[in-house]
């Protein structure tokens, strides 16, 4: 696919999927800082994750927000930053990486070349 960039998986144990989304996109902007990419669009389907970065929510559990407020100090060094909540049948991708990684515990990075996990819905 020629819009690919990469993906990126990292197994881990988490309490809930609200600490998920949090510590993924915590990894996501530290990723990002490490490619150099200055203009970035990051899309969930957690609601008030998206709610707490954007419009600065209150309704997370406590261990969450101190991810995001981390998330926050890292996304100041981009030109352009944009948090963007959309429903799951939307991000189909995002869902089958996330899936991959949780059932198979697997954790890697593919940049510039699709993974074979995603090349099937591609």
């Amino acid at each position: 696919m020629d819009n690919f960039i990469g993906c990126k998986l990292k197994a881990a144990k988490v309490r809930n999927a609200e600490e998920a989304e949090s510590l993924v996109l915590l990894e996501a902007v530290i990723w990002a800082k490490e490619k150099r990419l200055e203009k970035l669009c990051f899309v969930s389907d957690a609601r008030l994750v998206i709610a707490s970065l954007n419009l600065n929510s209150n309704q997370l559990y406590w261990y969450n927000k101190s991810v995001l407020e981390d998330c926050k100090t890292f996304i100041s060094s981009f030109h352009f930053v944009r948090f963007e909540f959309l429903q799951r049948n939307h991000i189909i991708l995002a869902d089958q990486a996330a899936k991959f990684s949780r059932r198979s515990r697997t954790s890697g990075e593919w940049w510039g070349n699709v993974p074979e996990f995603l090349n099937s819905s591609m």
